[in-house]
């Protein structure tokens, strides 16, 4: 069986609030914006940049909550998991292979009979009310950044499916696998080449994107 890195079960545990009690949905969607992607970013007015912030940022809770819904059965497996390897930490260690189980189980049954939580509208807003203070500092196209959130997107979705392939049923999980799990080496993040120089240039973006600027 695959291992589980640390680190994808934390990047996992993103999609878990919007996926517990979703639906499918084959949808795959592309973040644009309405801003003129041919203008550089230092070129941006105040309200602009506030929009590519809010095109950005809402185009990617979009896609987060097309990939939940797609792997909703997947993503409550994972919270499961996740629970079971909680319950193995806060005890270090120490816990019967019947105690997760059951840790995994009933986290797995709460997630699925959750309902969807829906990014707000004004969340978006109030996030992006400074947008001109960091977006407008860069020197990269508007169309080069969503080149960038696009492939970055696409690159996490098929983590997303190489992860789902590592999750154990409830019925399987022993401290052992845990612990195998946990001291396992994190595979390092791949940088889509389109977001390269994105990221050198604009590290807030790179912060939005949760990558380190190069």
């Amino acid at each position: 069986m695959k291992k589980i890195s640390l680190f994808l079960i934390i990047m996992l545990g993103l999609f878990l609030a919007v996926a517990c009690g979703g639906d499918d949905d084959d949808t795959s969607p592309q973040v644009k914006t309405s801003v003129d992607e041919s203008k550089s970013s230092s070129e941006l007015t105040a309200e602009e940049a506030s929009t590519v912030c809010e095109d950005l940022y809402g185009g990617m809770t979009d896609a987060s909550e097309s990939m939940a819904a797609d792997y909703a059965d997947d993503v409550c497996a994972m919270s499961g998991y996740s629970a079971a390897v909680m319950t193995y930490s806060m005890n270090s260690g120490d816990v019967a292979d019947a105690d997760l189980v059951t840790a995994c189980e009933e986290a797995e049954t709460e997630c699925m009979n959750a309902e969807p939580q829906q990014t707000e509208e004004e969340d978006v807003e109030a996030m992006c009310a400074a947008a001109s203070t960091y977006i407008s500092s860069c020197t990269v196209t508007v169309g080069e950044i969503v080149d960038c959130v696009n492939a970055q997107l696409e690159l996490s979705q098929s983590q997303m499916e190489a992860a789902m392939d590592a999750i154990p049923d409830c019925s399987e999980i022993t401290a052992a696998m845990i612990e195998s799990a946990l001291t396992t080496e994190p595979t390092e993040s791949t940088v889509p080449a389109v977001c390269e120089t994105v990221y050198t240039d604009c590290e807030a973006i790179a912060s939005l994107m949760g990558a380190s600027a190069m």
